[in-house]
């Protein structure tokens, strides 16, 4: 059995094992492509990145995905991009590209819109349309919802602007929190923590009977009784996993690791790269981390008094929090099976709480 999760273990340590170049050892241009969202008041979606601002049409809400590089962001049909990646291993399904370059060669490419220039980064910012059906064709319904967005982009083209030059003439305002509940962030803005709910775990609330088991000698989870913890070997220590376990029906494994992204760093380079990338906190630092490994970082929420960031990819569903020295990312998630809507992962990760 323990081969079959090793994959997935690996994925997620070789991610973490590179969140401390990615983040210590980034140049500006990475910062470029943090973002995050809100929704106007006439229900249009609107995408602030850190010196441009994207807005999508209201009917795209939950139908697309953003992946992000150093210097460009990729908006795809989410359907048509995950058939063509499971059919063939081939990313289709591209709706345009955000990019930014000091240089004019993008003049040169058949489809683009030039949206403006900065002078802070010294960047131009473009984007960039295909010019092939990206549309994954096999599947008729997928097929017809990615032609009536792709019908839609001369309204992206006509409402992606500066945010040094403001929103253009028509384009409403912001909504209020209120109005679009707690909204999907990529952390590493100021004020972009996403938001700040307080929980406190209740054993007898937890839906299960289980027990205390202690991670590292750091912190504590509420695990089912009827999970069994899983025996690592030197590899898996070597790729700072502490702790598995694995339910009774062997379809869900849980795995904490944790990297400690201060080792080799002085206090004085710490506070120097967290000011250069405008976070206030490693733990905003550790939440960019995974937003940069290709994780959704839904929300942040107070658990038992350890601010958590929930992530997620089509596999995983886990938090990620400082120890409490705040040099330490600890990371403990849970793969196999719908995991984020399972009720008793819920629980298993809202019980996190301080040993001792």
């Amino acid at each position: 059995m323990k081969k079959s999760w090793r994959k997935t273990i690996t994925a997620v340590c070789m991610g973490t094992m590179l969140f401390s170049g990615n983040v210590y050892g980034a140049d500006s241009s990475q910062d470029l492509m943090a973002y995050t969202d809100n929704v106007l008041s006439d229900g249009s979606l609107i995408y602030y990145f850190e010196e441009v601002a994207v807005t999508l049409p209201a009917d795209w809400q939950g139908k697309f995905e953003i992946v992000t590089t150093d210097n460009s962001a990729a908006f795809y049909h989410k359907a048509s991009h995950e058939k063509w990646q499971e059919k063939y291993g081939e990313d289709g399904g591209k709706l345009f590209t955000l990019s930014c370059t000091i240089n004019h060669d993008f003049s040169e490419l058949p489809d683009f819109t030039y949206i403006g220039f900065s002078e802070d980064s010294v960047m131009n910012y473009f984007m960039i349309f295909p010019t092939d059906f990206q549309a994954y064709t096999e599947d008729e319904a997928v097929a017809a919802e990615f032609q009536q967005m792709n019908a839609e982009i001369d309204f992206v083209k006509q409402n992606a602007y500066m945010l040094s030059e403001g929103a253009p003439v028509g384009v409403p305002a912001s909504g209020s929190s209120a109005d679009i509940g707690a909204a999907t962030t990529v952390p590493g803005i100021p004020g972009g923590n996403g938001s700040s709910d307080t929980s406190d775990f209740q054993e007898s609330q937890a839906g299960y009977t289980g027990s205390w088991v202690q991670v590292r000698g750091e912190f504590e989870l509420y695990l089912p009784s009827d999970w069994e913890s899983v025996d690592l070997d030197e590899e898996d220590q070597a790729n700072d996993i502490y702790f598995a376990a694995m339910s009774s029906d062997q379809n869900a494994i849980l795995v904490a690791m944790s990297m400690n992204l201060t080792d080799g760093y002085t206090q004085e380079e710490i506070d120097a790269e967290l000011a250069e990338g405008n976070y206030s906190s490693l733990f905003e630092v550790a939440q960019d981390a995974m937003a940069q490994q290709g994780y959704t970082v839904e929300k942040t929420e107070t658990i038992n008094d350890i601010p958590c960031a929930f992530f997620s990819n089509e596999d995983d569903y886990g938090i990620v929090f400082m120890d409490q020295s705040d040099s330490v990312m600890e990371v403990v998630y849970l793969t196999g099976g719908d995991v984020r809507n399972n009720d008793t992962v819920q629980a298993m990760l809202h019980s996190v709480r301080w040993a001792g």
